[in-house]
């Protein structure tokens, strides 16, 4: 009898782990994506991606940049860069 007892509490433990490890994971992979969001709408990525957009076309106009633009289509690519990792990733 105290064998049979002692499978069944490992029984349930061992699926009260699983189930802790599965909603530990989705709502992980929850945060990444609503940070991932919230990082892609911030300014600094919206201005970098619209100086993508409106002034990079060639070679010479990544070096008419100011310091400050350069920087935001940095991290502008940064974020893209690491957006699509994750998205590879699944």
């Amino acid at each position: 009898m105290f064998a049979i007892l002692s499978v069944a509490l490992s029984i349930i433990a061992l699926g009260f782990s699983l189930y802790v490890f599965v909603d530990g994971r989705q709502r992980d992979r929850r945060d990444v994506f609503l940070k991932i969001h919230e990082l892609l709408l911030s300014d600094d990525a919206l201005r970098g991606r619209q100086l993508l957009y409106d002034k990079i076309t060639d070679e010479a106009s990544v070096e008419r940049l100011t310091n400050d633009e350069y920087k935001d289509v940095h991290r502008a690519i940064g974020m893209l860069n690491a957006l699509a990792y994750y998205m590879k990733s699944g």
